[in-house]
């Protein structure tokens, strides 16, 4: 198992290469997203298209109702677990990220935050190397919700494009749990 900092430094494309959106279309525009992403990944989604119809392109296929966030992740899930099997013992960190929005319209989608924002919450399984905490093998689960209404019930709803390239390497405030692999299957599952 390669561990370290080359171990994170590969090409995120093949991580949702084989996605089934429905039509094989997205499935091609999801691979040019990724790459253009993986380019300039520290600029914002406009930035980082190179065209006015890559941009279009990128925001039809993220508000498209043709597939769900599952489906797009399915990839990356089963990838991870594969690298979860291989690792033998993985730790499991849940992180719960409110997503906040600001400026005065309202954003079609969005919820309202504990701060009384516009945004969601994002709850993610991320995954690690426990011999190598700092090498992240994945996500393997992703959630998101909204609040709506004065008593901030959460119910589901699909952020996914802001949810797609969230950061979610942070450990802290997660709670861990460590799965040992004794049977060469990746022991993923809900801690309490």
């Amino acid at each position: 198992m390669d561990r370290g900092v080359a171990a994170v430094r590969r090409s995120v494309v093949p991580e949702f290469e084989g996605a089934r959106l429905g039509d094989h279309r997205r499935s091609d525009r999801l691979l040019k997203i990724a790459r253009r992403l993986e380019r300039d990944c520290r600029s914002s989604f406009p930035h980082s298209m190179r065209t006015t119809g890559e941009i279009e392109g990128f925001y039809r296929l993220m508000n498209s109702d043709g597939f769900t966030a599952a489906q797009l992740l399915e990839p990356h899930r089963k990838a991870t677990i594969g690298r979860a099997a291989r690792a033998g013992t993985v730790l499991v960190v849940h992180d719960t990220t409110h997503v906040e929005f600001s400026g005065d319209g309202q954003r079609e989608g969005l919820g309202v935050t504990t701060n009384g924002r516009q945004g969601f919450v994002g709850h993610f399984s991320l995954v690690l190397d426990s011999q190598c905490e700092s090498v992240p093998l994945g996500v393997a689960r992703m959630e998101t919700y909204t609040r709506t209404g004065k008593n901030g019930r959460l119910r589901r709803k699909r952020a996914l494009a802001y949810a797609m390239t969230r950061n979610v390497n942070r450990s802290d405030g997660g709670a861990r749990s460590k799965h040992s692999n004794k049977s060469g299957k990746a022991n993923l599952r809900r801690s309490t």
